[in-house]
């Protein structure tokens, strides 16, 4: 660790100066605005060299690397107050009565991505907390409140009402009794007066600027003085997670009814619709607005009447729903008075071209039961061009309101208003075309029709994220975000469409990224060292699933090439020490230099290794022999860095994802949580390791009891981030811990993604039901279809196992599960299981004849726990079965299976 040469002098002569003549505390209230060219009359600079503050374009600014501090100070000595800065950028907000005895909050950038933050410190001592993430340049107000027992830390909206956030609140400790001293405003106030805590600059930034437009001092108000009984609790004790805690309960599985009850539904909601590969879509977001982008103002609403009331103007007052779940079409729903508001928004572009232009459909039906003089008499368009197009409309003799129109999108002063009979049959061809397209790649039938339309619905968002961009087609993140190639995102994707039976289409995916592939065989595209091993991986997997003999042939030059430059950089890498054989590279796009990252040497080492199974597949054993080699040595060297890096941590063992840096430790301060959890989780989703390798039971015990599970997923800025936990979920259903994967995939369905239209999202704060606007999310939609299918199969080996993941409710009497012809890297296998009772079902298999595995194994979660007591089938003497686990070998036959159970 890099270690700074700042003495704490700067500090004490703040408070010094503040101390040195009679105590004259501020007067209240007190208001200071930085509008002007210079630093107001009352507040004194402090700076390190190589920092700055400086008066400008209505603020002071701060500018300040990691190591060293720029802050402004102004006597306070007023206690019982509430202090409010208002903050655009990374600054921090402190009160401090000695130059060891201070408590902060503000905004911190320790990624690209800013977090509310804060601080305290007395007695040597420093507790600090990343809370949930922020927009940066956006203003906030960051609030410090002194009570008479206690001390809050609060956000607010800049602009507005302040909806404050209470980030924190702490018992006011006899360190912090009296009258502060001073406040102090500005950047790395703990390189001044801590010097133990020092921060290693090469690894962990915090944001280099900051911008302060003002700073209010009041009274604290009466009722806010005392500590409530709430907040004591949650500072007193350990704060439960209820839905963790349905793992107690070892008679059942974990359902969605119950983990959807302890938290809200998503309140941010957004869908998508329109024609897979258009480079646009149309977005519907929360208030049912018409967006291009979730991220820039919406391009089109609806207003009502002559009052001009908008569909809604909070979110929980609209319902949105697919056609039957999950056809892209959208309908939003609410009722204002006695009347129900209908909005259904389609896309359709000629011959459902992704090149032709795109238009999008829009229906709107008002009904009062009958009762006309409910109704508006007119509807308005209003566009983000300012124009209004008003339609003055009467009802039918039933006493219906419609109005049916279309525009050319994202242009919505195309508007015009089409007849009912247009509008159903342009619906009627978007319906039917969006059905043919998915029913390609919907090879299961469970007996939950929330998961039968949620994955549907995850494909239908993933074909509309995809783009045809110079007749490539590009797999985005996003729709009108992360507008952009993520290599690995569309690599892991091409996989899963290949499992989901998409082959040409997986073709046409991994065409586009062979096509960025440079000369010397790197692919790149924004994420790093994880883009090669996954792009070189997803071209063998493509191989390996469907077996195109052909296919290989033609991209053999990618797939050799892409091998070849992951060994030259291992040539260059350390030949002894702890990173020997490991590849120094970026390691993901949140984070531009060059480290050691076990992620991607871990992605490139079965890149090689998967490589070798393709080539040797099409004779080529050559190169086949050469990766094997290089991928067996490679994957020593990982494991052997894996071992010299353990490290140990207040008692706990733990693995660093960056060997030499520790970088993401250090930002999760030494917990499972954050980004750290998540590469963690990401690691496992490889299935690299052994199904108990000690190194992955010491990451899963960072996730499991070092804070880095929420709601059974990955905890991350005070949230979830779901779409990075398959991994973890994946790896507990090798393990035969089926309740915890249960409690992951309900925990995705009730929390990262929207229960009524099942658009995922990146980040979920849970508890509040509050969430980021990047959805729909593609990483989202492929973790999710992949957790699926691995519960109803997966490969381990050379080993086939089905149903192993399915909730022991599917296997309730009178349920069905169908699979139908599901790629394995075996061929495809199809099943169906009936049940006829509590103690008995059927079940006709069909087995993969391409590759025959050594074993199949088909895992019977009886509802009641009963064991099987006989499988009468055609199998003969290659059957087994014990407790709830049928096995069968040298099965390359249909056959059919009636099970009874004890």
């Amino acid at each position: 660790m890099s270690q700074f040469k700042v003495r704490s002098i700067a500090f004490v002569c703040v408070v010094a100066a503040a101390t040195s003549h009679l105590w004259a505390a501020i007067d209240l209230p007190f208001k200071q605005v930085f509008d002007g060219h210079s630093v107001p009359d009352g507040w004194t600079v402090d700076q390190a060299e190589g920092s700055s503050v400086v008066a400008k374009d209505g603020f002071l600014i701060f500018e300040s690397p990691a190591d060293k501090y720029a802050v402004v100070r102004h006597e306070l000595g007023a206690d019982n107050v509430t202090v409010t800065a208002r903050i655009h950028d990374a600054a921090t907000l402190f009160v401090a009565w000695d130059d060891g005895t201070y408590i902060g909050t503000g905004k911190v950038s320790p990624t690209p991505f800013a977090r509310f933050h804060t601080i305290e410190r007395r007695e040597g001592q420093t507790s600090e907390r990343d809370h949930t993430g922020c927009s940066g340049s956006a203003a906030h107000l960051m609030r410090i409140q002194l009570g008479e027992d206690c001390i809050r830390f609060q956000a607010g909206k800049g602009d507005g009402d302040p909806q404050w956030l209470t980030l924190r609140t702490i018992k006011r400790s006899p360190q912090y009794a009296g009258a502060p001293k001073v406040i102090v405003i500005g950047k790395n106030l703990d390189v001044i007066a801590n010097k133990e805590m020092l921060v290693d600059t090469d690894s962990v930034g915090r944001g280099n600027r900051g911008l302060l437009a003002s700073v209010e001092v009041v009274e604290t108000p009466v009722n806010a003085l005392r500590i409530t009984e709430d907040e004591r609790s949650w500072g007193d004790t350990k704060r439960p997670d209820p839905v963790a805690d349905l793992l107690k309960n070892k008679d059942s599985d974990p359902t969605f009814e119950a983990v959807a009850r302890f938290h809200p539904e998503m309140k941010f909601k957004r869908e998508i619709v329109g024609v897979p590969g258009q480079v646009h879509d149309i977005g519907i977001d929360r208030l049912g607005r018409i967006d291009n982008s979730p991220w820039a103002p919406p391009i089109a609403w609806f207003e009502f009447g002559e009052q001009n009331e908008p569909l809604a103007t909070k979110p929980e007052e609209l319902r949105h729903r697919l056609l039957d779940g999950y056809v892209p079409i959208d309908t939003i729903t609410t009722t204002k008075g006695n009347s129900q508001y209908e909005m259904e928004v389609f896309g359709w572009s000629k011959d459902f071209s992704p090149t032709n232009d795109l238009y999008g459909y829009v229906k709107l039906t008002v009904w009062a039961g009958g009762d006309s003089a409910e109704l508006p008499t007119k509807i308005t368009l209003r566009d983000n061009t300012e124009k209004q197009h008003v339609w003055e409309v009467k009802p039918s003799d039933t006493g219906m309101l419609t109005l049916c129109i279309r525009f050319k999108h994202p242009d919505p002063s195309t508007v015009e208003q089409i007849s009912l009979d247009e509008y159903l049959g342009h619906h009627a061809k978007a319906e039917r075309a969006w059905r043919d397209r998915i029913a390609k790649s919907a090879p299961f039938e469970v007996p939950d029709p929330r998961v039968n339309e949620a994955y549907r619905a995850w494909i239908a968002y993933s074909l509309l994220n995809a783009d045809v961009i110079n007749d490539f087609w590009e797999v985005h993140d996003g729709a009108g975000f992360y507008d952009i190639v993520f290599g690995h995102s569309m690599s892991r994707y091409a996989t899963v469409m290949d499992q989901y039976g998409q082959g040409d289409y997986a073709a046409k995916l991994l065409a586009t990224q062979i096509h960025y592939q440079q000369s010397n065989g790197h692919y790149m595209q924004e994420c790093g060292l994880p883009d090669q091993g996954a792009f070189v991986m997803a071209l063998a997997n493509h191989y390996l699933i469907g077996k195109d003999a052909q296919w290989l042939e033609d991209n053999k030059d990618a797939l050799t090439k892409g091998c070849e430059w992951i060994i030259e950089r291992r040539g260059e890498a350390p030949n002894e020490g702890m990173c020997r054989g490991l590849i120094k590279f970026r390691p993901y796009n949140d984070y531009n230099d060059p480290v050691f990252n076990y992620l991607g040497n871990v992605l490139c080492c079965q890149a090689l290794e998967e490589s070798a199974k393709a080539l040797r597949g099409i004779g080529d054993d050559k190169f086949a022999d050469r990766y094997a080699a290089e991928g067996a040595a490679y994957r020593k060297n990982i494991l052997d860095s894996m071992d010299t890096a353990t490290i140990e941590h207040n008692g706990v063992q733990m693995i660093p994802i960056e060997p030499d840096t520790h970088r993401l430790l250090k930002l999760s301060k030494y917990t499972g949580g954050e980004y750290y959890g998540l590469v963690a989780a990401d690691l496992m989703d490889t299935n690299f390791f052994s199904v108990n390798d000690h190194r992955a039971n010491l990451y899963v015990n960072m996730l499991e009891n070092q804070g880095g599970l929420a709601a059974g997923v990955c905890e991350f800025q005070e949230g979830i981030d779901h779409a990075y936990t398959g991994g973890y979920l994946q790896n507990c259903l090798r393990r035969g811990q089926i309740e915890k994967m249960l409690l992951g995939f309900w925990s995705y369905m009730a929390y990262g993604m929207t229960r009524d239209s099942y658009s995922p999202v990146e980040v979920t704060l849970y508890k509040s039901g509050e969430n980021h606007y990047t959805l729909p999310h593609t990483y989202s939609c492929t973790q999710q279809l992949k957790l699926l299918r691995l519960m109803l199969l997966r490969e381990e080996g050379d080993d086939l196992i089905l149903t192993q993941g399915i909730p022991r409710d599917w296997l309730s009497a009178g349920k069905r599960i169908e699979v139908r012809e599901a790629p394995t890297y075996f061929g495809p296998v199809s099943y169906s299981i009936d049940v006829v009772d509590s103690n008995e079902l059927r079940m006709h298999l069909v087995p993969p004849m391409r590759d025959a595995p050594k074993s199949i194994s088909i895992h019977l979660r009886n509802p009641q726990h009963l064991k099987i007591a006989d499988v009468d089938s055609n199998a003969g003497e290659n059957i087994k079965f014990d407790d709830q686990v049928i096995t069968l070998s040298n099965s390359t036959e249909p056959l059919d299976l009636t099970v009874k159970f004890k």
